[in-house]
Parts: C-alpha cells; structure tokens; sequence
C-alpha cells in the first residue's frame, strides 16, 4: 500500500510538472503571437511608408521629367550636352538651332549642366 500511495503521488507531481509546463507553454504561445501581431502591424505601416515615398519619388521624376523634356521633339534627353538659352530654356542637341524654341531668343553655346545631372 505505501508504494502504491508513493506512486500515485509520483504521478500526481508529474501530472502538475506537465501542467506547468503547459501553462508556460501557452504563456509562451501568447508571447509569441503578440509578437507576430506586432510585426505584421510594423510591415503593414512600413509597406505604407513606402507606398507614400515612391509616389513621392514618382511625382519628383514627373517634375523633373517636365523641366527637363526637349520642347521641340518632346523626349528628355539621354545624355548630355543639353542646351540653354540664355532664358533658361532647355533643348536637345538634336533639336537645337539658332533660336529657342520656346522664347525665340538667339540660343549661344550655353549648356545646363543641372539638366544633364537629372538625365
């Protein structure tokens, strides 16, 4: 009868260890999908911030793009030299001739050197 007595409170220790265990395994289980929530909510707010930087970043070519494009055939520029009136005007050197297209002004040997670092 003792070792039955010692036995059953053998099992009965192990039985609460394992409650244990598993309590601290749910504890740990909370831990972590609170942890998931909160990166999943980090990667929801980063992918907006993102979103929000490349239109940014669209818009600013776009201006560029505007400020920048010949006005006669309408393409920007691959490569330098790109041409200035004295304006301020921009053309391609394929486009460029004795006056400016935009202003009519005698177009001289100026070149935009901002213009060739945005291109």
């Amino acid at each position: 009868r003792v070792v039955i007595t010692k036995n059953r409170d053998a099992i009965k220790k192990e039985r609460d260890d394992f409650k244990i265990d598993r309590d601290d395994m749910k504890k740990d289980r909370d831990a972590i999908k609170k942890d998931r929530d909160a990166i999943r909510k980090d990667r929801d707010a980063i992918k907006k911030d993102r979103d929000a930087i490349k239109k940014g970043s669209d818009a600013f070519k776009e201006i560029c793009r505007d400020q920048v494009e010949c006005p006669v055939c309408l393409e920007v520029p691959t490569s330098g030299p790109v041409h200035v009136c004295p304006n301020g005007h921009l053309v391609c050197s394929t486009c460029k001739g004795a006056s400016c297209p935009t202003c009519r002004t005698r177009m001289s040997s100026g070149k935009s050197l901002l213009a060739v670092t945005v291109i």
